[in-house]
């Protein structure tokens, strides 16, 4: 048995369950609150617009989306697994949903130069080893020349616990950030490159990062929303300590850490990332 368990966030994100679907509901929810508007405001909408979301799962976003632009807009929510896509039948005319592993830098050719607006969000547990240029790649051909990037994301390396109180422990919700970012580094998740979109998008023209602050009103929804993904990151730990010797920590002892986390949230710690970076760009 291998000293870790192998992470492919391929496979990993193609098994998600309606719980991380509702999940993205809330986090859409919240992105836009923070932001305060679905579609940049910058983007024009005087002609028909073709736009795609990559890793879209639920379609949260294109939906609504789909909502604040004029129906002459198509609208088409990729993934790489079908199994969050609302069932057609109940869908606007003008939204549709295709499977596409975008990680490859390819798209099928009759897609190539399609779209006026990609819109991407929250790719930091995809990228590994702060590769994200194939998915960039996989932007480049699916955009028009002109056309439009619209990409929110998180930097999980600012995550930090903040208090209403100086009093109340944090002492769990510390060590759980820590083992989250220590299995990340184990994998090959890194952020390098959330903090160098300039760089990373050097094919773009007018390319603009706002880091945008979390109102505390959301602190603990945001919170919530975090904390249903480390839930589900308790199925990756082994059982035994024996099973996989390198890993920090077991299943029972990652449940046990995470039960006392939920007691100190419940007294009003909130574990968040320092903001929201708001990426617009041109190409």
């Amino acid at each position: 048995m291998s000293a870790t368990p192998e992470y492919n966030p391929r496979q990993f994100w193609k098994s998600r369950d309606f719980h991380n679907s509702t999940r993205l509901y809330l986090q859409h929810w919240l992105v836009q609150k923070t932001l305060g508007y679905v579609l940049h405001p910058s983007i024009p909408q005087d002609r028909p617009l073709r736009v795609a979301d990559l890793g879209c799962g639920n379609g949260a976003w294109i939906i609504e989306a789909s909502h604040e632009l004029p129906s002459s807009a198509e609208l088409t929510g990729f993934d790489i697994a079908a199994h969050n896509f609302p069932a057609p039948e109940f869908l606007p005319a003008n939204v549709k949903f295709s499977v596409l592993d975008v990680m490859t830098g390819e798209c099928p050719s009759d897609l190539t130069g399609t779209f006026d607006i990609v819109h991407i969000r929250f790719f930091n547990g995809i990228v590994l080893n702060n590769e994200a240029q194939p998915l960039i790649a996989t932007v480049t051909r699916l955009l028009k020349p002109g056309g439009w990037l619209q990409w929110e994301e998180m930097d999980p390396s600012t995550l930090a616990t903040i208090t209403p109180r100086p009093d109340i422990n944090t002492t769990y919700c510390q060590n759980l950030m820590g083992l989250i970012l220590n299995i990340g580094t184990m994998v090959g998740t890194k952020f390098d490159w959330l903090k160098s979109f300039e760089n990373e998008l050097d094919t773009f023209n007018n390319v603009q990062v706002k880091h945008v602050p979390l109102p505390p009103a959301y602190h603990k929804a945001w919170t919530e929303n975090y904390l249903i993904l480390c839930e589900e990151i308790a199925e990756r730990m082994p059982p035994a300590k024996k099973a996989a010797p390198n890993v920090p920590i077991t299943r029972e002892g990652y449940l046990d850490m995470f039960e006392k986390v939920l007691e100190e949230v419940k007294n009003g710690v909130a574990l968040n990332s320092k903001d929201l970076i708001a990426v617009l760009a041109r190409y």
